[in-house]
């Protein structure tokens, strides 16, 4: 996803991060898919890094969990 073209770590002091959030009317492997193309878009944009939504126990809008999300999202097939 441009890693290569990072010029400051994800969460380091002065780096910019955007969160990620779906809309939630799209069947389960859709949002993955907007997640990820939101993903690419920031990074393609220059920004350092992305973030996943944090909240649990079925907020709307929010993933499930983020560490499990973060993990769907890197499982690109």
């Amino acid at each position: 996803m441009g890693a290569e073209t990072l010029t400051i770590a994800p969460l380091a002091p002065g780096s910019v991060s955007m969160r990620l959030y779906p809309h939630n009317d799209l069947p389960a492997a859709d949002i993955l898919e907007e997640l990820r193309e939101q993903a690419r878009l920031a990074i393609g944009a220059g920004l350092n890094g992305v973030m996943t939504n944090e909240h649990h126990n079925g907020f709307a809008g929010y993933m499930p969990n983020p560490v499990q999300t973060a993990g769907w999202l890197l499982d690109v097939p």
